[in-house]
C-alpha cells in the first residue's frame, strides 16, 4: 500500500466536494457574511425561532451570488 501525503488527500477531498456541488469559501468571507446576516436580518426577525431558517436562506442566496 502506498502512502499519500496529507496535501494529496486534501486535494482529492476538495475535488470530491466540488463534484458534489460544494464550493470554496474563505474564512474571512464567511465571517463577513455572518456579520452581514447579523446586521441586516437580526433586527427585523421578531422570533428567535426564525433565525436558523432565515440564516440558511441568507447563506444559500449569498453563495449563489
Amino acid at each position: 500500500m502506498s502512502k499519500q501525503t496529507e496535501q494529496i488527500l486534501e486535494n482529492q477531498l476538495v475535488e470530491q466536494l466540488k463534484q458534489l456541488g460544494y464550493g470554496l469559501v474563505h474564512i474571512s468571507s464567511e465571517n463577513q457574511l455572518i456579520e452581514k446576516f447579523i446586521t441586516e436580518n437580526l433586527p427585523v426577525l421578531e422570533d428567535s425561532d426564525e433565525i436558523p431558517e432565515a440564516f440558511e436562506k441568507f447563506w444559500n442566496e449569498e453563495q449563489i451570488k
